[in-house]
């Protein structure tokens, strides 16, 4: 098409239409949409969402009724700490604090620092589906948002934690020991319950104590309209549609299954830009342009490892149990790393494996870093490679 059409309606409410040579779409997700979205996600009926009331995916839509194909669509990210009666999002550093999460019980029932996803579902198998935040005065000071949240009246505050208890309907004597415990496990520096491990710099002494009510509520859509590199809007047989692009979260397959917070942003610069070079220069020329990247110097030199080749196999301890992996080692360098047994967390255990086993056939050593958020995991693959290479 040389050409495209769009119809709209003025303030008097007459119909106009809006030639374009050219048109960018990026009118956003549809995690506002609870009609779409349980299209693709049964499961996420009757949940909230932290979106505003415009993220409904008319543009995806819209472009759909002139071939568009989607991808990803059923790939929604829930957020789990959302307070249950304004749908604030309550950021991950509040945890990162030193915050506890527990249940009606006055329980922990996870450790606080797992992926949004992962936290999500365990709130959902908690009574009433719910959970509360836990915190004392050294976290409140450290943060103006938490003041603020103070201020609207969606945290609660207890002088004792006996008041705070009463406050949020748990048991007192329950919520007590929990934060013993807690306070205990910060003192020694090790979580036996749920190996969490950061997050522990300081214990929750301080009094007054304070309660956030959450839940897990529609956050991100991960689906969207399917774009090649040039922003370009495909077909199902991904041919792309001329004189249309799409940025932003109206757009599918760039984060995969759960985007990584503030990636959000990297995804509207880095596409944004490019869907404006790319519609500018149709619009006046009817010609795509070429993808150009910036000039990056890559190092040709690869480790050259020091090992008997052959095949081996080795056992690990990982976070869940053993880990069992074979490698191959051809002139004498490692080739390949195989993992043939695990018991891990799944997301976790991806995560582990993809950026251990990478790293270390890059660099031909085990004296590589582990993978944030997945340190237990990572830590018995790197074991498990090292009982191999005996």
């Amino acid at each position: 098409m040389t050409t495209m059409k769009l119809w709209a309606t003025n303030k008097n409410g007459k119909e106009i239409t809006i030639h374009a040579n050219a048109v960018v779409v990026a009118t956003g997700g549809f995690g506002a949409n609870e009609e779409m979205y349980t299209q693709y996600r049964e499961d996420l009926k009757g949940f909230s969402t932290t979106n505003h009331p415009g993220a409904t995916g008319d543009g995806i839509v819209l472009a759909q009724t002139i071939g568009a194909a989607v991808v990803d669509m059923k790939e929604i990210q829930t957020n789990p700490t959302v307070e249950v009666t304004t749908n604030t999002v309550i950021s991950e550093t509040v945890r990162g604090k030193g915050t506890i999460m527990v249940n009606q019980s006055g329980e922990r029932f996870t450790s606080e620092m797992l992926t949004r996803d992962v936290l999500s579902s365990a709130i959902l198998e908690q009574e009433g589906q719910v959970a509360y935040l836990i915190f004392d005065e050294r976290v409140m000071n450290s943060m103006a948002a938490l003041k603020a949240n103070y201020e609207k009246g969606i945290i609660f505050k207890g002088e004792t934690i006996e008041e705070l208890a009463s406050l949020i309907n748990i048991d007192a004597d329950s919520l007590e020991a929990t934060l013993v415990e807690w306070n205990g496990f910060v003192k020694n520096q090790n979580d036996p319950t749920f190996t969490r491990e950061t997050g522990m710099e300081e214990d929750l002494s301080q009094a007054p104590y304070y309660a956030v009510r959450v839940k897990p509520a529609v956050h991100y859509t991960m689906g969207g309209l399917k774009i090649n590199t040039l922003t370009e809007v495909l077909t199902e047989n991904n041919v792309p549609i001329k004189g249309l692009y799409a940025a932003g979260e109206v757009t599918g397959g760039v984060h995969g299954a759960n985007r990584l917070g503030g990636n959000a942003v990297a995804d509207i610069m880095v596409f944004g830009r490019q869907a404006g070079i790319q519609a500018s220069s149709y619009a006046s020329t009817l010609q795509k342009k070429t993808l150009v990247l910036p000039v990056e110097e890559i190092s040709t030199t690869k480790a050259k490892g020091n090992y008997v080749d052959g095949t081996y196999e080795g056992i690990g301890k990982g976070r869940e149990g053993d880990i069992t992996v074979k490698i191959i080692v051809e002139n004498s360098s490692i080739t390949s790393i195989e993992i043939i047994s695990n018991n891990e967390t799944p997301g976790l255990y991806e995560a582990a494996r993809d950026g251990i086993v990478e790293e270390i056939i890059k660099t031909q050593s085990i004296e590589v870093d582990t993978v944030t958020g997945a340190t237990e995991t990572s830590k018995g693959i790197l074991a498990a490679v090292k009982d191999a290479l005996k």
